[in-house]
């Protein structure tokens, strides 16, 4: 596609404020030689409209040098350094860096430094805060399934989470003279509670409900509906059943029913441990 040179382009916002349509602007370019598009025409003019672009700008230079020099791989393994070292740093502060040591290099340039140097931007992934206390536990905890051998045949994992309405991030489009539009999100969106589990020999039912879990809705409604018809079901002959340690889980309700029905709860998890944490 030919680049439209900046003369055309005063040459398309003058004809335009002379009320000139896109295919008067276009029959007097041509009888100039000049061959636009109307696309390129009504993109010039959308351009003049939005204020970003007017007849009274002056031709760049054509003399002008260029000081930017090409990339280095001093610059690219510096940027690696600096990465690797400082993963949170961002192009900006990368770019000051390298002009800081003699590089004459633009932020477009650093950009591309850093893909050549084998990094891209990403937002971390979540992941809960573990106490000191609880690090050595976790880690001899680890090392005993190692040692054992524990291939978890008869576990069966369990957790709850919440499903919420008005949290997903949306992009949404407007024209360039539009103020950004605005997403209603209720105060209290609908949410409701999950429950299921997984094991070797298949996932227990899932048990979707609302408002505030206690004790005794815990031991009705998981244990004795949903949980305990899974287990009698798919094993028969021995099994473990992994919770975390929330007191909901540890009440007496909950233990009394779990002890009466055979229900053998593995209560040998270190505060907040998760299997894929091992």
């Amino acid at each position: 596609m030919v680049r439209t040179s900046h003369l055309t382009k005063l040459d398309i916002v003058r004809l335009y404020r002379n009320s000139y349509t896109t295919r008067d602007i276009r029959a007097a370019l041509n009888s100039k030689s000049i061959k636009v598009t109307r696309q390129v025409i009504d993109y010039w003019v959308q351009q003049y409209r939005l204020g970003k672009f007017t007849d009274e700008i002056t031709c760049p230079s054509a003399t002008k040098v260029k000081t930017m020099k090409t990339l280095t791989r001093a610059d690219v393994q510096f940027v690696k350094r600096t990465l690797s070292s400082e993963p949170c740093t961002s192009s900006r502060t990368l770019h000051k860096r390298l002009l800081l040591k003699g590089s004459k290099v633009s932020l477009s340039t650093t950009k591309r430094a850093i893909v050549h140097a084998g990094f891209t931007c990403t937002k971390p992934r979540y992941c809960q805060m573990v106490r000191h206390v609880n690090k050595e536990k976790r880690v001899a905890f680890c090392k005993m399934l190692v040692e054992n051998n524990d291939q978890f045949n008869d576990m069966i994992f369990s957790d709850e989470c919440t499903v919420q309405l008005h949290q997903n991030k949306v992009y949404i489009y407007r024209r360039y003279d539009q103020v950004r539009p605005s997403l209603p999100k209720p105060k209290h969106p609908l949410k409701v509670h999950v429950w299921a589990g997984i094991s070797k020999r298949g996932a227990t039912p899932i048990l979707i409900f609302d408002g505030i879990m206690n004790g005794q809705f815990f031991t009705d409604h998981i244990l004795r509906d949903t949980f305990l018809p899974y287990v009698r079901r798919k094993f028969p002959d021995q099994h473990r059943f992994q919770m975390d340690n929330d007191p909901k889980h540890r009440s007496k309700v909950s233990k009394d029913f779990m002890t009466a029905n055979g229900i053998n709860w593995w209560d040998v998890w270190p505060s907040g441990m998760y299997i894929q944490k091992c």
